[in-house]
């Protein structure tokens, strides 16, 4: 089976979810190919340890199937018609050409080359990550190709259809084989936009509960050990944490504790700005972007993961958490409450009181992190290991359920 993931990038630190997708559909014998809309290489250190699945020579991007001379783009798309002037193929180029429809992509030949890679590589299925690359997807389906379209939706498209109104994945959702949600809200918003419920799956992101095994035990005793993994922007609330902390360590003095954050973004400047302000140098670190290994190594060696986001659907480095064996502090977003046991510690978002209470809460149950710990790995290793769950999507491609 031939199948293309079409993304706006790869890799990227913030969707390992779709690298770890798509070696486990090779795994399982699959043909992938990654089609990207645009090329960025700064986050090649997203595939490290991964080497072995050559996911980088499974990329192609956009601008490496079109011709970049128009002269040579013109004379290569009369060659292609020339040739195939006889065959099924025929009638879909023609209709890939139709710029009164299709507008730019076609006037300047985007579709025209697509349809060219799809027909060569003898793509069968296309799932695409994120509704705008469904709708992009979409055009291949109304265009006649024999080709079944599946969209994961995830969380800025989720947003995108609040904002402009679902009328926005139409075309999607009149060309859909299978639109995937990734958590209940996802769900209950893909139905209010207009999608058909007959094609609607539920299927969560899953992660490789194996690679985040833990081999050091959370601390029952001396300095604390907090991590948060989130991108230094608004909605990720590192700076509401960073305030409920300054109170924490105001009413708790004699407590040691030391909170590190991955993740790299606009916020940084301002956050390192609040950290000297307020002289919490000694116990705060914001440690930049790291890849999938070091992630790994501080989150097993580490003691409390806290999240405490504005807006989520359901975000991955929960699940790393909890197959970390790690207690868990976060904010009631998304489907946080349902992704995680009874034994979190889930508050309400936007609250500095709130998570410095959070906080509190989690410190009094230190004897029990390691229980806790163990329920969290448990409930992944049920719900969201990702070789179940790559089962179940190739029986969706399938059709067999």
């Amino acid at each position: 089976m031939n199948v293309l993931i079409w993304v706006n990038q790869f890799p990227t630190f913030s969707e390992t979810f779709i690298r770890d997708q798509i070696i486990n559909l090779k795994k399982n014998n699959l043909k992938i190919k990654i089609f990207c809309n645009y090329r960025n290489d700064s986050e090649l250190d997203a595939l490290c340890t991964y080497e072995k699945y050559a996911l980088i020579n499974d990329r192609v991007c956009l601008d490496e199937i079109i011709p970049k001379n128009k002269f040579i783009r013109i004379l290569t798309v009369l060659s292609i018609l020339c040739n195939s002037l006889f065959s099924a193929n025929f009638l879909i180029y023609i209709k890939s050409l139709n710029f009164f429809k299709y507008g730019k992509e076609s006037l300047n030949l985007v579709l025209f080359f697509i349809v060219e890679f799809l027909i060569k590589n003898k793509i069968e299925i296309i799932h695409a990550h994120f509704g705008p690359n469904g709708n992009k997807a979409s055009v291949f389906k109304e265009l006649g190709m024999p080709i079944k379209l599946y969209t994961t939706f995830h969380g800025y498209d989720i947003r995108l259809g609040i904002e402009k109104g679902g009328g926005v994945y139409n075309s999607l959702f009149k060309n859909a084989d299978g639109i995937i949600a990734i958590a209940p809200y996802n769900k209950e918003k893909l139905i209010n936009f207009g999608a058909p419920k007959s094609v609607l799956i539920d299927l969560p992101n899953g992660i490789d509960v194996a690679f985040f095994n833990r081999s050091t035990p959370v601390s029952l005793e001396g300095k604390i050990t907090i991590l948060s993994v989130a991108r230094l922007v608004p909605e990720k609330g590192v700076l509401l944490f960073l305030k409920a902390l300054k109170l924490f360590k105001e009413k708790h003095v004699k407590i040691d504790l030391m909170y590190s954050v991955i993740g790299e973004g606009p916020l940084r400047e301002q956050l390192e700005g609040f950290i000297k302000t307020h002289k919490m140098g000694t116990y705060v670190k914001l440690l930049g972007s790291k890849n999938t290994k070091e992630v790994r190594h501080l989150m097993t060696n580490s003691d409390i993961f806290v999240l405490s986001s504005l807006t989520e659907v359901l975000p991955t480095v929960l699940l790393e958490a909890q197959a970390s064996s790690m207690p868990i502090l976060a904010t009631h977003v998304g489907a946080v409450k349902q992704m995680l046991t009874d034994e979190a510690q889930v508050v309400i978002p936007n609250s500095v009181e709130a998570l410095k209470n959070g906080l509190e809460e989690l410190v009094v149950k230190r004897d029990s992190w390691r229980v806790i710990g163990e329920g969290n790995r448990k409930n992944v290793l049920n719900f969201y290991d990702i070789k179940k769950i790559t089962q179940t999507l190739l029986c969706k491609y399938k059709n067999e359920g």
